[in-house]
């Protein structure tokens, strides 16, 4: 069995928490609320008092929200431990799978904040999906967060496992090829679709992402499961030449995704 997405994980999670008892020390020692928090906001039109990417630039109003909202961290203990912990969420947010076009340490706090909603989680405040919220002990929700992903690819492992020992050895009759035996995939999806489970395991979409599989689910239920590449980019609400462009470094793609051969130029979900 592989478990090398879960070792990512486990690795992520124990960092993790080593900042979240550092900070922990701190906070106790200084006798200071010094916890760092994750604000955010998912609204149009929301007023902007500071830019992480143009620090100089004063207030300004986002006509255009981001997908992953837009993100503010407090100091927190300190300015180093700032950067740490910032650094540490880039990583994690490449190891989730970013989509090109936004920020890795934006993505994993944006499915960080999801997570926390789905799971009902005590450390949010005022939150509401699409809306916004504060994380309260971001380092401490993140080290949760990083441990619910390592139980998932560890419960994705072992069905894929046991799916390959159950799976019956194709029986081969005489003039006739013999059928490869398949188990069952499943896909659960929100209404907006902008979250779902495939066979266990739970991803936050963007709003890219999302389109596509919407689309290509309602053709799977429809009987008529492929779906070309026009129908599918002329639906995105940016201009791009390649339906994988979506999914770049998602684990998604060629797993719920699939590109045929034949017809080329042709996609479909692998669902059975």
């Amino acid at each position: 069995m592989s478990l090398e997405p879960a070792h990512t994980w486990n690795q992520f999670h124990a960092k993790f928490s080593g900042l979240a008892s550092e900070e922990a020390k701190i906070v106790r020692e200084t006798m200071k609320d010094a916890y760092l928090r994750a604000y955010c906001t998912y609204e149009r039109g929301a007023e902007i008092l500071h830019d992480r990417a143009n620090p100089e630039r004063g207030r300004y109003c986002l006509l255009q929200m981001p997908e992953c909202g837009i993100w503010h961290i407090s100091d927190g203990p300190g300015e180093n431990f700032q950067e740490r912990f910032r650094t540490l969420a880039t990583r994690a947010g490449l190891a989730l799978g970013c989509p090109e076009g936004i920020a890795p340490e934006d993505f994993w706090l944006h499915s960080l904040f999801e997570s926390m909603i789905e799971n009902r989680s005590k450390l949010l405040h005022c939150a509401k999906r699409g809306e916004g919220g504060v994380i309260l002990r971001v380092c401490e929700a993140s080290a949760t967060f990083s441990a619910r992903l390592e139980r998932n690819a560890l419960v994705t492992n072992l069905d894929r496992e046991r799916n390959l020992e159950s799976r019956p050895k194709p029986k081969k009759a005489k003039g006739k090829r013999a059928v490869p035996a398949t188990h069952r995939s499943q896909l659960i999806a929100s209404k907006d679709y902008r979250s779902i489970k495939y066979n266990g395991v739970s991803y936050t979409l963007t709003r890219n992402q999302s389109t596509i599989i919407r689309l290509l689910h309602e053709a799977y239920s429809a009987g008529t499961p492929a779906l070309g590449k026009g129908a599918l980019l002329s639906a995105l609400e940016v201009e791009t030449s390649r339906v994988r462009d979506s999914f770049k470094n998602s684990p998604l793609w060629n797993t719920l995704i699939i590109a045929n051969h034949k017809p080329r130029g042709t996609y479909q979900l692998n669902l059975k």
